[in-house]
């Protein structure tokens, strides 16, 4: 894949990507907010509730001082997120799937990014799924991109992941 038809891919995925998440979280935001407890759908399986993240996965993260979480989760995310873009338009010709999986990494890291920068370094999660009280942490829509891109970058790369060369048994005598 050439280098600019690369940067429009990454760039359709990621606006995508980002437009899609932010009409969920300001439909969560206008529809959830003042809803205590949220919303449950499929017998408690999924559940909707608002909730403003000051940290990352599950919340790590949110109790630090709020000028630890400024480096890590404003400049640090950003750095990351800044080398991810320059390492997939530098790389030499790399596999749709790869640049779909950082497209797909990139916009929902920016969505959150940008969540923080404008909303007091906080996210709006909204989203719980499980079984009783076996249930995942409050999630939106950009971290299943984010999710999702890992996803396609493992399979993608484990599928062209050469196979070792496997050589015929040797007969104990030709040792």
């Amino acid at each position: 894949m050439g280098r600019i038809s690369r940067l429009l891919l990454i760039a359709a995925i990621v606006v995508a990507s980002i437009g899609f998440d932010q009409i969920t979280k300001l439909i969560a935001t206008l529809l959830l907010r003042d809803v205590p407890g949220g919303y449950s759908y499929v017998g408690d399986t999924i559940r909707l509730v608002y909730s403003e993240n000051p940290g990352s996965f599950l919340g790590l993260g949110g109790d630090l001082p709020a000028g630890a979480r400024f480096a890590v989760f404003i400049v640090g995310v950003g750095l990351l997120l800044f080398a991810l873009f320059i390492y997939i338009a530098r790389t030499d010709r790399p596999p749709p799937a790869i640049v779909t999986g950082v497209g797909l990494i990139l916009g929902g890291g920016l969505s959150n990014w940008g969540d923080r920068i404008v909303n007091g370094n906080v996210v709006v999660d909204f989203m719980n799924v499980g079984l009783g009280s076996l249930r995942t942490g409050i999630f939106n829509v950009a971290d299943l991109l984010i999710e999702a891109g890992m996803i396609v970058l493992i399979v993608s790369t484990w599928r062209a992941s050469p196979t070792p060369a496997t050589q015929p048994e040797m007969e104990p005598a030709e040792r």
